[in-house]
């Protein structure tokens, strides 16, 4: 097989936050985690003005009480969390953001990763290697198979046009040329 492979340093930080709010009030809570996350992000923005800062999922998540035997627990208040993501081109921002950010939000992940322009360069450089790879691959078939006959074709190396005589097993007789 022809592969071609090269090692790149990821390029890009992805980090994931989030604001976590409790009330009794779903209303509230929604409200609260979304004022948070938008105080956090407009000072993340001021310190980090380069990063893609993107607001993701809000979810509501009810708090039960403890069912009574025969009765159906009851809602006794909701956890709202607002998630939220920063894409940093400079991975070596990923610490100093997460410090940052952790005035304003709780840590959930960090990620390192290739920028998608960086994944294309790449892809573009590994395709044009991979094919160079297999006409060197195909150079070194055809020289194998090269016995001292005309030119193997596309290749511009020799190649062979033997003859064969083919008998027919049912009587006939015949004579056919191969080239390999």
């Amino acid at each position: 097989p022809v592969t071609s492979s090269v090692e790149v340093a990821n390029d890009q930080a992805v980090i994931e936050l989030y604001v976590l709010e409790q009330s009794k009030d779903i209303a509230q809570a929604t409200t609260k985690a979304i004022e948070r996350a938008a105080e956090g992000l407009k000072q993340l923005k001021a310190l980090y003005p380069q990063a893609e800062l993107k607001n993701q999922t809000l979810t509501s998540t009810p708090r039960y009480s403890k069912a009574k035997e025969g009765e159906a627990p009851e809602i006794v208040g909701w956890e709202v969390r607002q998630s939220v993501s920063a894409k940093l081109k400079n991975v070596e921002q990923a610490a100093p953001f997460v410090q940052s950010a952790q005035k304003y939000f709780a840590f959930s992940s960090v990620g390192f990763q290739l920028s998608p322009e960086s994944r294309a360069a790449v892809q573009d450089q590994l395709v044009r290697e991979a094919i160079k790879n297999m006409k060197a691959q195909a150079r070194v078939i055809a020289e194998a198979v090269a016995l001292g006959g005309g030119p193997v074709p596309g290749t511009g190396l020799p190649g062979v046009c033997e003859r064969h005589d083919v008998v027919d097993l049912h009587g006939g007789a015949g004579v056919s040329a191969a080239h390999e």
